[in-house]
């Protein structure tokens, strides 16, 4: 302590703060996001250490991450609230930031899509006009592109490939098929 020679009193020397403490404690995210269902429930702290069956001050203290709460007293907030203990651990900043970026990665590949799809119709309609137009190599050749679009490796084209071909066998067997069940009804 030291004495100011001006006032004859003494008073405590101020130490340089080191050591910021940037990051919160589980204690401190507890306490943030029992503070955010409580009053998103709209109690106080007064209602909500009844339910607890405690004092406000100990709610106080939780809340400020002063105090943690007992597994027992953490079990009954989340039953009060419809919430998991991760729920109560997770620190509210970061979960909307990972929402924040997902949302984001969902809009750029939804955006993605849309362009996708505008190119993909704008290219049928090319070739819907072409059709009307009754010109066949202009139709054959967008029809082409469609294709090169979807395929643009070998192994994505041999798909396509074996894709056309089953489909076409499944097709034939098919009309062999009825033909050879009405073959045998007309032979009855």
């Amino acid at each position: 302590m030291a004495i100011d020679s001006d006032r004859k009193t003494t008073k405590k020397k101020r130490q340089p703060i080191t050591g910021v403490q940037l990051k919160l404690t589980t204690g401190q995210i507890i306490g943030q996001n029992i503070r955010r269902l409580r009053k998103d429930n709209g109690y106080t702290q007064k209602q909500f250490a009844e339910k607890l069956e405690t004092i406000e001050q100990t709610v106080s203290k939780i809340e400020r991450g002063v105090f943690s709460p007992s597994t027992d007293s953490l079990m009954n907030i989340c039953t009060i609230f419809g919430v998991t203990p991760n729920d109560l651990m997770l620190d509210t900043n970061k979960l909307q930031a990972v929402n924040a970026q997902v949302i984001d990665q969902q809009a750029d590949s939804f955006a993605a899509l849309t362009k996708h799809m505008t190119e993909i119709q704008q290219l049928f309609a090319q070739a819907d006009r072409a059709r009307d137009a009754g010109d066949d190599g202009d139709e054959r050749a967008i029809i082409q592109r469609i294709i090169d679009l979807y395929t643009p490796r070998i192994d994505d084209l041999r798909r396509v490939a074996e894709w056309l071909n089953d489909n076409y066998s499944t097709e034939s067997m098919r009309k062999i098929e009825a033909e050879l069940r009405a073959n045998l009804m007309n032979e009855e």
